[in-house]
């Protein structure tokens, strides 16, 4: 089967998607965008960027993106997320606040974690803080 990429018609054979090319969509068949990130096709370069701007909306407002295959799931928050995961795919998380009087206070406790769980902590940079710093 032969698709039209502009229109979605299917044609049995070469020749009949050839001529169609030829007599319905001579103009479009060198302005085609496709989005990078959806594959997506626009036959008007404003068209793409409007769907790319759309686009860098959403990921700028749901921050989080569910990463288990097949559930593209978005969420504005991580307390959404982390919910969804529990309800939906049964992970529960644990949350843990912890308050620290000075910066040095922190960075102790999080060299030691670190170093327990091979992981690493990074500042959180999606949220301003208030005048009482939050570590």
């Amino acid at each position: 089967m032969f698709s039209c990429k502009v229109c979605e018609f299917q044609y049995n054979s070469k020749s009949g998607y050839n001529k169609h090319m030829r007599t319905k969509h001579v103009k479009h068949e060198k302005n085609i965008y496709t989005c990078n990130n959806c594959n997506t096709i626009f036959h008007n370069k404003k068209l793409l960027i409007s769907h790319l701007k759309n686009e860098l909306q959403l990921t700028q407002i749901y921050k989080q993106v569910c990463s288990f295959e097949n559930c593209n799931k978005m969420f504005k928050t991580f307390k959404m997320y982390s919910n969804h995961l529990e309800t939906i795919h049964g992970i529960n998380i644990d949350h843990n606040k912890f308050n620290f009087n000075t910066i040095e206070e922190f960075n102790e406790w999080k060299s030691g974690v670190e170093e327990k769980e091979g992981c690493q902590y990074v500042k959180r940079t999606s949220q301003k803080q208030s005048r009482d710093k939050e570590y």
